[in-house]
C-alpha cells in the first residue's frame, strides 16, 4: 500500500511482473525486542507490510508494537500499564489489540496511528480484547459484562459496544472482513464447554459452523469472500486446521504428519497460515496452498535460505497479506543463545499468481487501494 497508480498499459505490465518477480526472493525480518535481551512478536501484518505485535524490555514491561516497511519499529506505548499487545493492523494503519491500564485491568484500545491509544471501554465488565479491525475501522472482539460472562462485541465508533449474542455460553470474536461478516467461537451452553465456530452476519446473527466431527471448534480468520478457517476437533480428539465455505461446508485440512494443526488466517488469494506439528510432534509454521497441498514453512525456509534457516525455527505464521508477506513468530539463535522472536517472511513464492489479464486486473486493484490508503 506505498506506491503510486500507473495509467500506462506498459506501466501495468511491469508491475504485474515485478509482483511476480518478487516471489522467487524468499527473505525473513527479525522483530526485535526494546533492549538487547528480549525479543517482539508479529501478530498482525496488513498490505503494506506493516507487522504489528508486542516487544519486551527484558524487565516485565511489555509495548505495544509496530514495525513499518523497512523500520524501524515504533514502541506505541501501552494504556497506562506495564503490558500491551497489538493483534491486527488494516489498510489504512489502524490497529487494535488490548492493553493494561494504570491499575492492571485489561482494556481493547484502538489506534488510528496518531495521537493516542483509544480505551474502547467494555460491556460493563472490567476486561476487554480486541482481535481484528477491517478496512471500515469496524473492530471487534470480546468483553466480560456486568454479569462476569464473556461476550464477543463489535465496535464501529459511534456509540458503545455492541454485544453480539452467544451459542448459550461465553462468546469471542476473532476477525472481521471488508463485508463486515464476523467470526469466532461460542459456548454451545453455559456449563463451560463445548464452544463451536461461528459465523455472525446482522441478517443471520450467531451461525452454528459445526465441527469436524468432535466437540471443539473455532474460527479464526475470514477472507473478502467469505472464506473461514480455524481448527475443530475430530471423531478421534485431534485437533485439526479447517476450512469453511457456505457451499462446501467445513473442510479438514490436514497436518504435516502429526495430529495438530491450526489455521489463523486466509488472504484474498485463498493461501492459509497457522501451524501444525510433525510426527515427532514438534509444531511448525505451516501454509496451506490455495491448491489444498500442505507446506512445512520452517523446512522450506531452511531449504531457501541457507544462511539464515538454520538459525530459525519458525513455529507460527499469524497473518498473511495480499502480496504473500506474513507474520509470525518462533526461535532464533545466532549461537547465542535461543530466543523468542517474531517475523516478517516472504511466502509469496509459495502462491501462485494469476496470469494474464487476471494478473493485470490484481494488480490495478492493488495499485489503486495503495494510492487511496496513502491518501488519508
Amino acid at each position: 500500500m506505498r506506491f503510486h497508480f500507473l495509467a500506462s498499459a506498459a506501466g501495468l505490465i511491469i508491475c504485474a511482473w515485478a509482483v511476480t518477480a518478487h516471489a522467487a526472493i524468499g527473505t525473513i525480518t527479525r522483530i526485535p525486542g526494546l533492549s538487547s535481551t528480549s525479543g517482539g512478536y508479529a501478530y498482525g501484518i496488513n498490505d503494506a507490510g506493516t507487522a504489528v505485535g508486542s516487544a519486551g524490555d527484558g524487565t516485565g514491561n511489555i509495548h505495544v508494537m509496530r514495525f513499518p516497511t523497512g523500520g524501524p519499529m515504533q514502541d506505541l506505548g501501552t494504556l497506562g500499564g506495564k503490558q500491551g499487545v497489538a493483534f491486527a493492523i488494516n489498510s489504512a494503519g489502524a490497529l487494535v489489540g488490548e492493553a493494561q491500564l494504570s491499575n492492571g485491568q485489561w482494556r481493547a484500545f484502538r489506534y488510528s496511528g496518531a495521537g493516542p491509544m483509544e480505551n474502547v471501554g467494555t460491556l460493563g465488565g472490567i476486561v476487554s480484547h480486541a482481535s481484528d479491525i477491517n478496512s471500515s475501522g469496524v473492530v471487534v472482539g470480546f468483553s466480560s459484562d456486568a454479569s462476569n460472562q464473556t461476550r464477543a462485541f463489535r465496535y464501529s465508533g459511534a456509540g458503545p459496544m455492541q454485544d453480539l449474542g452467544t451459542l448459550g455460553g461465553h462468546s469471542y470474536a476473532n476477525a472481521i472482513n471488508a463485508a463486515g461478516v464476523i467470526v469466532g467461537e461460542a459456548y454451545v451452553d453455559n456449563t463451560g464447554g463445548p464452544s463451536h465456530a461461528f459465523r455472525y452476519t446482522d441478517a443471520s446473527a450467531m451461525q452454528d459452523l459445526g465441527t469436524l466431527g468432535g466437540s471443539y471448534s473455532v474460527a479464526y480468520g475470514i477472507n473478502t469472500a467469505g472464506t473461514i478457517v480455524g481448527k475443530a476437533s475430530t471423531l478421534t480428539g485431534a485437533e485439526h486446521a479447517f476450512r469453511y465455505t457456505s457451499g462446501g461446508g467445513m473442510i479438514d485440512l490436514g497436518t504435516i504428519g502429526g495430529n495438530f494443526s491450526a489455521a489463523d488466517d486466509i488472504n484474498d488469494l485463498g493461501a492459509i497460515v497457522g501451524q501444525s506439528t510433525l510426527p515427532s510432534s514438534a509444531i511448525h509454521a505451516t501454509l496451506w496452498k490455495p491448491s489444498g497441498a500442505i507446506l512445512d514453512v520452517d523446512a522450506w525456509f531452511n531449504s531457501v535460505n541457507p544462511t539464515e534457516g538454520p538459525k530459525w525455527e519458525l513455529t507460527a505464521l499469524t497473518k498473511i497479506n495480499s502480496d504473500g508477506l506474513a507474520s509470525g513468530y518462533g526461535f532464533y539463535n545466532d549461537g547465542s543463545g535461543n530466543r523468542a522472536f517474531g517475523f516478517i517472511l516472504d511466502v509469496s513464492s509459495q502462491i501462485p499468481e494469476p496470469s494474464g489479464a487476471p494478473l493485470m486486473t490484481l494488480a490495478v486493484a492493488a495499485m489503486f487501494r495503495r494510492r487511496t490508503t496513502r491518501s488519508r
